[in-house]
């Protein structure tokens, strides 16, 4: 439709340029929670009308600008015929050729993509009628990052495209100018506060939340310019925040209650859409939040908003953005399972590997495929040092999903390949990463499109491991700088370092954790809590600290043990305060003079007990055994009474069980079972290199059955590591004799990376879980295995006439028991 245009005053273009969009606009299908806010609007008008006439475009904007939405909308509404609306079937049809850029994009792969895209349109030339085909270059500013400069091939490209032929580029900041200046260039400034208020209309269907939406703008607007680290809070965390107020609203209203915004619900939304950052930026938002609002302050975050329950929600809600925990040492990762937020069997854990020939796309390509398969089962998938693969994600993040049949579906790139992959409801993502690192190095555009929480060991104690955390503090200070007043003590955290081998400000919380745990444990097996007090009581305190700072002097040096005891009276004091001969303990009680020491007094012994343990385990198999012979029916055709004759309970994995007298005399074994012994992972630090011949000095003077020995560095392939600790648990689990197997693997962090130790470390860790668990499932198998032959027995003798009804009753009651029994 065509017609002058009348300029009689000086709004009248402007209002005939918006009319125009919303024309072109309103013609598409939009979908349900997007709001048509002028940056969608504009977005929208402008890729339309550059595509249409084949002109480049490049859209710069930050996250959130809804510059991905924009083409994500033309691309499912411009089908030519097959168009919904009358006035796009006018139109042709839009076939896009996506590259995903990164900092490891090349020339020749952004050529390819132009090549396909060309090559459509010469072979669908007859076919397909009035067809526009899009290259569209995602996240084209990272591509400027690359060391192959790969967007050099686009001064030649722009120049030369052809009718029929369009680009659209995408990028949160600009090009160069010899880029910029080839394309239509479209700048998405920061929205203003009506802008977003405005904004947060289309998204929401709750009434009463309308009249917040204005103060919700402002304070996203206060907390978005005071920020330290631009942009590490974004438009995305103020749309997630009306969002989950909108969702929580819409779910009070389902069980009857008020549709009214609180405290409670406010405080929610903005700790999980808010955090990432340290404590005294989350007060401050909380407070801004509070404050526009005209809600009263909290006085004090209570335990249902921390930073576990807080992570735990939002793995409960598939409609929550995925989560990114920061973190220090990778703390994250040992307590997502240690606290049961995962669980080993639902989760998948993709460690980006730095060895040096896994340096390839073939190998991200590898761990997409394996994201790939957590997204079609719903397996949670956690990634770990996987920087060359979140690029590739970045419409799986946004959550940017498509649904035929009720399945969902979203698009996966690598470079100029693109697939549309199924996508679980339930699946999600947990990013682990360094928190210095979040804060320097990693971009905006990653960042708004998670959940951010800071994950650390401190946030995990209770109230009651505060006196036992101070106590090892003045522990530390006191020993790393001796001064004759252990309570005057004051060491740098250089001086804590040269004190304690691996010190860092997390240390001490994760020995609380560890020990409170061990302790947990111990009171477990033993079935009663009066070895140490009552959990929290001061017995148990007592005996957190004597342990944690017996772990503190197993990792001290030397030097610093030889410097406490020339320092006047420091050592003395340290001895009255703390009730430790440090000296003695160290020299005389632990084993620091060598490998091989060290790991006959300390390790050894482990290793005996863990044979001990398989000892018990075919004695409770025999005895098991040997109790179904005592009730087969004799000559008589009679056998005892399952009540009469009391058999092993025996709960290998828990510790908890005590055999018969009978049996266990028998069999030659103490009253009561030993607990199950947990392969033990131990870091050791040496000041130089180890033996060549270290593996057979292990055998031949320290005493192991046998010792596997790797060098870390000299390996070039994470799966060649693998390939070794796996073959060291299939030969320990084929050792009969298990007289103390040994794993050595020897890190040089000048020869191997702290983070290829750390990937060593997690994947000995995943190794020992898996065999734990194999050797469970192993030994529940053959319980039911035995229960099993127990109750055909005992239906055979029912069958030939020989019980009476109470020997009847009393074998269903067994064999009723026995399925109800938990796994070992």
């Amino acid at each position: 439709r065509c017609r002058w245009l009348s300029l009689e005053h000086p709004s009248a273009f402007t209002k005939t340029l918006r009319d125009t969009q919303e024309d072109l606009v309103g013609a598409m299908n939009l979908g349900e929670g997007i709001a048509l806010n002028e940056a969608l609007c504009e977005n929208l008008f402008m890729i339309l009308v550059s595509i249409l006439n084949s002109i480049p475009i490049f859209v710069i904007g930050k996250p959130g600008s809804s510059k991905s939405l924009a083409m994500n909308l033309v691309q499912s509404n411009l089908n030519g015929d097959a168009s919904e609306n009358a006035l796009l079937k006018r139109l042709p049809a839009v076939e896009v050729f996506s590259y995903q850029c990164s900092p490891l994009s090349t020339s020749a792969g952004i050529e390819a993509a132009f090549e396909s895209a060309r090559r459509y349109k010469r072979e669908a030339a007859n076919s397909v009628q009035d067809t526009v085909v899009v290259v569209l270059l995602d996240e084209v500013g990272l591509a400027e990052q690359s060391i192959h400069l790969p967007l050099k091939v686009l001064h030649k490209t722009l120049d030369e495209s052809s009718a029929g032929e369009a680009v659209v580029g995408i990028s949160n900041w600009a090009l160069d100018p010899a880029k910029m200046n080839r394309a239509v260039h479209l700048y998405r400034p920061a929205p203003t506060v009506e802008d977003l208020s405005l904004t947060a209309e289309g998204m929401v269907n709750a009434a009463s939340l309308r009249g917040y939406l204005q103060s919700l703008a402002r304070a996203y607007d206060i907390v978005y310019h005071a920020q330290e680290k631009e942009d590490f809070w974004g438009l995305r965390e103020f749309y997630s925040t009306v969002k989950a107020i909108n969702a929580m609203l819409q779910r009070r209203r389902e069980k009857g209650g008020a549709m009214v915004l609180d405290e409670e619900m406010l405080l929610n939304a903005v700790l999980r859409n808010y955090g990432g950052r340290p404590e005294a930026q989350a007060s401050f938002v909380v407070h801004t939040f509070f404050d526009e609002l005209g809600l009263p302050r909290p006085q004090a975050i209570s335990t249902d908003f921390s930073v576990e329950r807080l992570i735990q929600r939002n793995l409960g809600e598939p409609e929550a953005r995925h989560l990114m925990l920061l973190t220090k040492n990778n703390a994250a990762l040992g307590m997502l399972f240690d606290r049961g937020i995962l669980a080993h069997d639902r989760t998948e854990i993709v460690f980006g590997s730095d060895f040096p020939l896994d340096q390839t796309d073939l190998q991200v390509c590898l761990n997409i495929q394996r994201v790939k398969l957590c997204m079609a089962e719903g397996i949670t998938c956690v990634l770990v040092h996987c920087e060359s693969m979140y690029e590739s994600l970045y419409d799986l993040l946004n959550q940017h999903y498509s649904e035929y049949g009720g399945q969902l579906y979203v698009r996966l790139a690598f470079g100029s390949s693109t697939r549309l992959c199924p996508v679980h409801r339930d699946f999600r993502i947990v990013v682990v990463v360094e928190r210095q690192e979040a804060y320097t190095k990693l971009a905006p555009p990653l960042l708004n499109r998670f959940e951010k929480q800071v994950f650390e060991r401190r946030d995990v104690l209770l109230g009651e491991h505060a006196g036992v955390l101070t106590r090892l503090q003045r522990f530390a200070q006191a020993f790393a700088c001796p001064s004759g007043d252990a309570g005057a003590a004051k060491a740098t955290l250089a001086q804590l370092r040269a004190a304690f081998c691996g010190f860092d400000s997390d240390l001490l919380s994760s020995l609380v954790s560890v020990v409170d745990a061990e302790l947990e444990a111990e009171r477990a097996r033993s079935g009663t809590g009066i070895t140490h007090g009552a959990r929290g009581s001061e017995a148990w305190q007592e005996e957190m600290a004597r342990r944690g700072v017996a772990r503190l002097l197993a990792i001290a040096t030397p030097e610093a043990v030889c410097r406490l005891r020339t320092a006047g009276g420091a050592h003395d004091d340290l001895y009255r305060e703390f009730g430790v001969d440090a000296a003695g303990a160290y020299f005389r009680e632990q084993s620091h003079g060598s490998l091989g020491v060290f790991l006959e007094k300390d390790l050894l012994g482990a290793a005996n007990a863990d044979a001990a343990v398989k000892k018990a385990k075919k004695a409770v198999t025999k005895a098991m055994s040997r109790e179904m012979d005592s009730q087969s029916p004799g000559p008589e055709g009679k056998g005892a009474k399952d009540s009469d004759v009391p058999g092993p309970r025996a709960e290998i994995g828990s510790g908890a069980s005590t055999p018969t007298p009978d049996l266990a005399r028998e069999e030659s074994q103490p009253e009561a079972l030993p607990p199950a012994q947990e392969t033990s992972l131990t870091i050791v630090s040496t000041y130089a290199p180890l033996d060549q011949e270290v593996a057979r000095k292990c055998v031949e003077k320290v005493g192991f059955h046998s010792v596997s020995s790797i060098v870390l560095h000299e390996l070039d392939q994470e799966s060649e590591l693998r390939a070794r600790v796996a073959d060291f648990f299939d030969e320990e689990e084929a050792e009969s004799g298990g007289d103390g197997s040994l794993l050595l693997v020897q890190c040089d962090p000048l020869a191997a990376s702290l983070r290829r130790i750390e990937h060593a470390r997690f994947i000995i860790e995943k190794a020992v879980v898996d065999a734990e668990a194999k050797a469970a499932k192993a030994f529940t198998r053959l319980r039911r295995e035995e229960s099993s032959k127990r109750a055909e027995d005992a239906d055979d003798e029912e069958a030939a006439g020989g019980k009476t009804d109470e020997d009847t009753a009393a074998a269903a009651g067994a064999k009723e028991a026995d399925a109800e029994a938990p796994p070992a």
